[in-house]
């Protein structure tokens, strides 16, 4: 089946360009999220001896007495270069695992997500890219449901996700055009809360849902963001997240 994506009708060259992405040596090592100023949710990365791969992930959940709740490690290996590997595990023992493919630009172009040991329970999404603009994906479930999405760009940045069927639009997104991608913002955060990997590579720091969040963001003296503020409109709920970072050159 063939993408129509009618936001990619021009060429990057064509279109505004913005801000190119910052780059730097910077790696996340703590993400903290807070609700009406009580911690709720801490990560933890840990980095291998060359500051490439990230080799540990560790989620803690607390409550509203600020006790621990729930403590899930990841740990990630690498069976070659363009393979990853996410073991999940708690104080109970498996809780899943993701087996991830990349292509050549370290994109994720398969994800299967393992719920229990014997791989019984599982969900495998493939992904489609023009470059590295991500155009098509297909989730297959072992309960035999199918789903699969199209998306638009624009200005180097995901605008749209839709149905494939009926082109009815899903998600729609709004963008700091003046702010260059930097290492986080809330869609790379959603891509290490959900044990999968970078399959969206936009040219701008996210600014919202339409319709239905906002995210604000400062940065600090590495230009990277270490504050974010995520609004959901409905509910008037605000999280606050402070991000860390190690090996800043």
């Amino acid at each position: 089946m063939l993408v129509l994506i009618t936001g990619c009708s021009k060429d990057d060259a064509e279109e505004t360009q913005g801000p190119a992405p910052v780059v730097s040596a910077c790696l996340v090592s703590e993400a903290l999220s807070y609700q009406d100023n009580k911690l709720q949710v801490k990560r933890t990365f840990e980095y291998d001896a060359s500051n490439k791969n990230l080799t540990r992930h560790i989620r803690t959940i607390y409550n509203s007495s600020g006790v621990a709740t729930n403590v899930l490690t990841l740990d990630y290996s690498y069976p070659n270069v363009n393979s990853v590997v996410i073991s999940g595990t708690d104080k109970y023992g498996f809780v899943l695992k993701s087996a991830i493919s990349l292509n050549d630009k370290k994109l994720a172009t398969l994800v299967r997500l393992e719920s229990d040991q014997t791989g019984t329970n599982w969900e495998e999404t493939a992904y489609e890219y023009n470059g590295e603009q991500l155009v098509k994906s297909k989730t297959t479930r072992s309960t035999g449901l199918e789903t699969e999405y199209g998306y638009e760009w624009s200005n180097g940045n995901m605008i749209r996700q839709f149905t494939f069927i009926n082109n009815a639009t899903q998600v729609e997104w709004e963008y700091h055009t003046d702010q260059p991608r930097r290492k986080i913002d809330a869609i790379v955060l959603s891509d290490l809360a959900s044990y999968s990997w970078e399959a969206v590579r936009n040219k701008h720091q996210v600014k919202g849902i339409k319709g239905s969040r906002t995210y604000t963001y400062t940065y600090d003296g590495n230009d990277e963001t270490n504050k974010m503020t995520d609004f959901l409109l409905n509910s008037n709920l605000t999280t606050n997240w402070e991000f860390k970072y190690v090996n800043c050159q």
